[in-house]
């Protein structure tokens, strides 16, 4: 059984379009990368990965964000944060990790005590990658499109 995008996309009312076109851009990209006319088959990581996005991207932070998000197959048991900051250097680059509720101390990510800290933005994982849970799989399986 695979989990297709229609069906993540219904279980969390997102437009598939749009998540396509990110993919396509480059801002987001999932692990599995089917050939020309298969479908792609979505892995509960990438499922946490793109619930992490589309959560930054609902809070106004710039999609290029997204590249910088780790693989979730990463993930260690106890790191359920994941920490993304923006410093002013060099020139506006993105650091994402994840972390455990050790990791969260308010000077590791003050401004003030790193002065290139410019904004700072964390996610509770746990209900992530509860979520990601709720996506059924799609039956079937993936096939090529008619006109291929």
């Amino acid at each position: 059984m695979i989990i297709l995008l229609s069906r993540i996309c219904d279980t969390f009312d997102w437009h598939q379009t749009t998540i396509e076109k990110w993919i396509s851009d480059g801002y987001f990209q999932p692990s599995h990368h089917p050939g020309p006319g298969l479908a792609r088959d979505w892995s509960r990581p990438d499922i946490a990965r793109l619930i992490c996005f589309m959560r930054m991207a609902a809070a106004g932070i710039d999609r290029q964000v997204g590249k910088s998000v780790p693989d979730f197959s990463d993930l260690r048991n106890g790191y359920l944060r994941l920490v993304i900051q923006r410093s002013e250097k060099p020139s506006g680059s993105f650091n994402a990790h994840f972390c455990d509720r050790t990791g969260l101390t308010i000077d590791r990510f003050n401004p003030s005590a790193d002065p290139n800290t410019e904004w700072c933005f964390v996610l509770n994982l746990r209900p992530i990658l509860a979520d990601a849970q709720l996506v059924p799989h799609s039956p079937g399986r993936a096939v090529r499109k008619e006109n291929e």
